[in-house]
């Protein structure tokens, strides 16, 4: 009987897998963080920095040059709105000039924008948050891609929401832009598996963050009371889903979305 041909990815596969060891799971590795400046890209950042990433942080609030300074070597930040092809044209091209290359992108920077009913949402809130949520992460994608291909793969990871599949009240914009987003990742993932680019996106519940702290008083307590779990995900929960997709622990996940909601996406009812 003749052997099985092994491909050149099960090879690479295995020396990866032989070479990391847990904590440095991304020894290495290059990464570019969005929304880095707090919250979930806070963590992930730190997290990626932790497992052996340099990293890139990417935020338009000024944090995240705080976040670097805690991080010390190899955290380099840039200031950038994502809603601005040119500034995340530019955010992807440091990577290059300050670490040589590109291997993972976590494309965190998102906001809920206004709390309204669908059909009172304006035309500014409705292009600000697809802008945001769902533009963003496309022109990260689109500087990426040639940047991996060049490296011989890499790993795009997408922060959707469990709203896809649970229905968020008063957040139809942002329902919405991550609806869409969770499109593009099943498009980029299939359209680039070949080329080693894995995309895959996670979908959290509610995260214990500023931005959801922000929401009016009792909203933010009452998203995740009717959960299974009945308490909101520290951003470290997370932040180590979004590492899974960054690590060779998940090389055989490519445009798929991961459910990380404490059950909200299958609890019973409505959110707020």
């Amino acid at each position: 009987m003749s052997r099985p041909v092994r491909s050149t990815v099960d090879l690479t596969y295995e020396r990866e897998v032989e070479t990391t060891q847990m904590g440095q799971r991304l020894a290495g590795k290059v990464a570019v963080i969005t929304g880095a400046g707090s919250g979930l890209g806070r963590a992930t950042a730190t997290v990626f920095h932790r497992e052996g990433a340099k990293v890139v942080l990417g935020d338009i609030s000024g944090r995240e040059k705080e976040v670097a300074d805690l991080l010390g070597r190899d955290a380099v930040p840039v200031s950038v709105d994502v809603a601005q092809p040119d500034q995340v044209d530019a955010l992807i091209r440091t990577a290059v000039s300050e670490f040589g290359r590109l291997d993972v992108l976590a494309n965190i920077a998102g906001i809920d924008g206004e709390l309204t009913p669908a059909v009172s949402i304006s035309d500014a809130n409705m292009q600000r948050v697809l802008a945001v949520n769902f533009w963003g992460p496309f022109y990260a994608m689109r500087a990426a891609v040639p940047v991996m291909r060049a490296a011989g793969g890499g790993s795009i990871i997408n922060i959707a929401t469990a709203s896809t599949e649970k229905v968020f009240p008063m957040l139809g914009a942002y329902a919405a832009s991550k609806a869409a987003l969770v499109s593009l990742t099943r498009a980029f993932g299939a359209e680039h598996a070949a080329e080693g680019i894995r995309v895959n996106a996670v979908s959290p519940g509610v995260i214990d963050t500023p931005l959801a702290r922000a929401f009016p008083p009792g909203v933010f307590e009452a998203a995740f009371e009717g959960t299974p779990i009945k308490r909101p995900a520290a951003p470290e929960e997370i932040a180590n889903a979004v590492l899974f997709f960054a690590s060779v622990d998940s090389s055989f996940a490519t445009a798929s979305t991961l459910f990380v909601d404490g059950g909200m996406s299958v609890s019973g009812g409505t959110t707020i």
